[in-house]
């Protein structure tokens, strides 16, 4: 298997004077969410479109990530991922979030998990082939 480089995830961020404050949301349930993007472009979205000031974009790692779900975010419930500012998230939260602990678990295992590109015939479990060469 090939290593593959993980991909960064944003953040939006309030750097104070006593250290770093991470941006939660209150869902419609009272359940307190981290949000989470999977690309820069959304993250300046929700941050351009909400009306916070003093908040701004990080980039952050993997790794890092389940650091602030252990210490900085450990109260939050649930991560939401790729939000939308303004929209009551109640009617989507099950499907753009996932439980704290579900989403850390998933973190760790994703350097384990190959990517799709690494897989190719070879990488099939024996017995198994390629149905394309059968056509024909």
């Amino acid at each position: 298997m090939t290593d593959f480089l993980p991909r960064p995830f944003w953040l939006i961020v309030n750097h104070q004077s006593g250290g770093m404050e991470v941006m939660t949301i209150t869902l419609a349930s009272g359940e307190e969410a981290l949000p989470v993007f999977g690309f820069e472009d959304e993250a300046a979205m929700f941050l351009e479109l909400g009306t916070w000031s003093g908040w701004r974009i990080m980039e952050t790692t993997a790794g890092e990530l389940v650091s602030a779900l252990s210490c900085l975010c450990a109260g939050v419930d649930r991560v939401v991922l790729d939000p939308l500012p303004g929209l009551d998230v109640a009617a989507f939260v099950d499907l753009v979030s996932m439980e704290r602990e579900a989403f850390v678990e998933y973190l760790l295992n994703a350097r384990r998990l190959p990517s799709p590109l690494d897989l190719s015939v070879e990488a099939l479990p024996s017995g198994r082939h390629d149905r394309s060469s059968d056509v024909g």
